[in-house]
């Protein structure tokens, strides 16, 4: 959920965990405000231009997040069925998030 995102972020700046944070919604709604931190934007639009750029990054660990956490919940189940075994999901997205915002 959206605090223990933030305790996770914490936790990463103190070099205590590693993951990238990535979000999954559109250009646009990430210029109008994403969570500070976020490492990539992968926008759900776009899956198949992206998702065969990152087969060799089975291994890591992701946590995806969007609006709500649909649209990342959906591309969480896609990715973990492919073999990407540390996928987390924001469960109800950005507007759960009490953290930063960037713009």
């Amino acid at each position: 959920d959206g605090d223990e995102l933030e305790a996770l972020l914490e936790a990463r700046e103190l070099g205590m965990v590693t993951f990238l944070l990535i979000d999954v919604r559109e250009y646009m709604e990430y210029q109008m405000g994403h969570i500070e931190g976020t490492d990539e934007l992968w926008p759900t639009s776009q899956f198949y231009d992206w998702f065969p750029n990152i087969q060799g990054r089975k291994k890591e660990r992701l946590i995806l997040y969007c609006h709500t956490g649909s649209r990342s919940y959906q591309v969480q189940h896609v990715m973990k069925a492919q073999g990407f075994g540390h996928v987390g999901n924001l469960t109800y997205g950005i507007i759960s998030y009490p953290g930063k915002i960037s713009k």
